[in-house]
């Protein structure tokens, strides 16, 4: 046995009599370091962040770890890996709890706190997350950590109501000049950036449209929920997510023009109405992904009766290799447009992947198989999806399925969300039965059949 692990044998040998060894005494600080971090930085935080995130984390994350001795309070507090998360406005809990003192107009005692986080983190990259609803003054706020946007290198403007929070008094309303200023900072590291629904209802709920013109060059995801934000300098922008974006309720005069996004690879546009006026907007010559839908009942779609030649021309997405179509199926003529402008598309779905359970709860039977083949014929003279390779239904009678096999033969995976056969079981009509039954089982003979979120086989 080697010196070394006589040593640490020693130490962890209890003799009668004698207390138990310190942990401290055993585990290097290097290693409790290393222990700490994995825990700080545990599961990533998703993005676009989830409105459902809980704030109730007042403190630091590692607070029960700085509660069980000196040594590991003083430790954690000298590591500044162990400070790179901000949240500007969610604050110490003693701040918000019923019964406590409402901080002074200027929330000093917060801002010192935020400054002294700031100081612990040294100069590491930082993910900050900003409330502007649980600020007092955002513009003083803004002012107080302005000289660390340098090192951001992820920023969530969100909405920071909860029900553990109590109104905050003596606040000054957040406007969108406040956040316009916040956004306008040189942030030459960020490479997320999340705007959640962040301006009041009574306030100045309207949607806004917000212009950033400094530069972001390594900027390559960005999430706007309810307010569109748009930049005209992130060439590495690879993701855009857009969630409940009403181009008809948005200020739009600010754009003498569409934007170029050069190195944009995917667009999802959740519960967005108008998805052709938000495609006129976005220059996205290497489009691969498309998204849209799904959206909240009936949606006024005003290209829905239109001849197709008054629809916005659109690019030819030649790049664009798969379409998640999860809206309503009263604007076909939307879809069959988008469908010509997409030559290349190798993956189609009626529904939006991440919301199976919401797609269809009505589980009425979709009959896009057979408008995907039966489409227009004055729109170009080569068939539409004629490279399909794979299709996903929330729910397709099993013969159009089939039919749609047979006129795009590149076809090589398709999946049932909802399993066909529970449908046709309950049938009473065997010859209605057998137009179910018959093509299911031909089809899965054919090509690889996959039902809900099965494997394919």
């Amino acid at each position: 046995m080697n010196a070394a692990a006589g040593s640490n044998m020693t130490k962890l040998t209890k003799k009668p009599g004698t207390p138990a060894p310190c942990i401290n005494d055993i585990l290097p600080a290097e290693t409790l370091c290393t222990i700490f971090l994995a825990i700080y930085r545990g599961k990533p935080a998703p993005f676009p962040p989830s409105e459902a995130q809980p704030l109730n984390q007042f403190h630091h994350e590692l607070l029960n770890l700085m509660l069980v001795c000196r040594a590991w309070q003083s430790l954690i507090n000298k590591s500044p890996h162990l400070w790179t998360r901000l949240w500007v406005g969610r604050g110490m809990k003693s701040l918000w709890t019923s019964g406590s003192k409402v901080p002074n107009s200027d929330g000093q005692e917060w801002l010192e706190a935020v400054r002294d986080r700031l100081k612990k983190s040294g100069e590491l990259p930082l993910e900050v997350t900003v409330l502007p609803d649980r600020i007092v003054d955002i513009a003083k706020t803004a002012t107080a950590i302005d000289s660390t946007v340098h090192r951001w290198e992820r920023l969530d403007i969100s909405y920071g109501h909860h029900e553990l929070l109590l109104p905050l008094a003596r606040r000054v309303p957040t406007s969108a000049s406040d956040i316009q200023k916040l956004l306008n900072y040189p942030m030459p590291v960020l490479e997320s950036l999340h705007l959640g629904p962040i301006l009041e209802e009574g306030v100045s709920g309207i949607p806004y449209t917000f212009l950033i013109d400094v530069n972001l060059p390594s900027l390559s995801r960005l999430s706007c929920r309810k307010h569109l934000l748009l930049t005209t300098s992130a060439h590495l922008l690879t993701t855009i997510t857009l969630h409940g974006i009403d181009t008809d309720s948005l200020n739009l005069q600010r754009l003498s023009k569409p934007i170029m996004f050069p190195s944009l690879v995917e667009l999802r546009a959740i519960r967005c109405p108008n998805i052709l006026e938000l495609l006129t907007i976005f220059l996205a010559p290497k489009l691969r992904k498309l998204v849209n839908g799904p959206n909240d009942g009936d949606v006024d779609d005003d290209w829905g009766e239109s001849p197709l030649h008054e629809f916005p021309t659109l690019p030819s997405y030649e790049n664009l290799l798969e379409l998640q179509w999860g809206d309503s199926e009263s604007d076909l003529d939307v879809l069959t447009y988008i469908l010509s402008r997409c030559p290349n598309l190798l993956r189609f779905s009626n529904y939006v992947h991440g919301f199976e359970g919401v797609a269809n709860q009505d589980h009425y039977v979709s009959y896009l198989p057979a408008h995907l083949i039966s489409r227009d014929a004055s729109l170009d003279s080569d068939p539409l999806c004629s490279r399909l390779e794979e299709v996903c239904f929330d729910l397709a009678n099993p013969w159009q399925v089939e039919e749609l096999a047979k006129a795009r033969p590149s076809i090589k995976r398709v999946r049932f969300l909802n399993d066909p056969s529970t449908i046709y079981r309950g049938m009473q009509d065997p010859v209605e039965r057998s137009e179910w039954e018959h093509p299911f089982g031909r089809l899965r003979e054919k090509v690889d059949v996959a039902v809900g979120m099965d494997s394919w086989h």
